[in-house]
């Protein structure tokens, strides 16, 4: 049977979109002269469902065959935390399953031989820094934006609450709330401005907001 090439993708917030991940993986194939076979996603599912119990995935783990490939945007997308996508992974892998990355272009598989072991540290380095890197942008930006929601709380530097900052109308505020979740997981300015389709100067002043309080 042909191998197939599937992707995957998921947020765990359902204020973060899928677009931008998806429109990543969609240029990936163009880039490479290729088109998925399928793609899966799991949208705003609860960090406490393991990786495997979510639906999107479940069915994309059911479909992968020996020799398949599945493209993800990073390997962090294969978890809720450090460990649940380091063993997503190795169960992948386990399975003759090859992941490749859209970031960094990078190629994770077992070959049956002594390089295996070389795969898993790499593996876990990686994964690793990501969770550590994801943990420190919520402990200080997500920290900055609840402090700000208190009633009569101001920025240091602004001087200014809140609500003064982003003043208009509720929409306004709701995609604001949607910009500082986008930048707590860690999404570029440019690609949310992308995502929740505004300027990347109201990106930059809700990031300045969170980062000085």
């Amino acid at each position: 049977m042909t191998a197939q090439l599937i992707a995957y993708a998921r947020t765990s917030h359902k204020t973060q979109s899928l677009l931008s991940q998806e429109n990543e993986l969609k240029k990936y194939a163009e880039n490479n002269n290729f088109n998925f076979d399928a793609i899966y996603t799991d949208e705003g599912v609860s960090g406490m469902i393991a990786c495997i119990e979510r639906n999107g995935f479940s069915r994309c783990f059911d479909r992968l065959r020996s020799g398949d490939t599945l493209i993800v945007w990073w390997i962090d997308r294969l978890g809720r935390d450090y460990h649940d996508s380091k063993e997503t992974a190795q169960q992948l892998m386990r399975k003759g399953i090859t992941i490749k990355t859209v970031n960094q272009n990078m190629e994770f598989k077992y070959q049956g031989n002594s390089n295996d072991m070389m795969v898993d540290m790499m593996l876990s380095m990686l994964v690793g820094h990501a969770a550590a890197e994801k943990e420190n942008r919520r402990a200080s930006q997500d920290a900055g934006r609840e402090a700000l929601k208190v009633e009569g709380a101001v920025s240091r530097k602004t001087g200014k609450t809140w609500e003064e900052s982003f003043k208009g109308r509720p929409a306004d505020t709701e995609r604001n709330e949607k910009i500082a979740a986008l930048l707590i997981e860690g999404m570029s300015i440019r690609k949310i401005a992308d995502t929740v389709g505004c300027n990347a100067s109201t990106v930059q002043r809700v990031k300045k907001l969170l980062d000085n309080n």
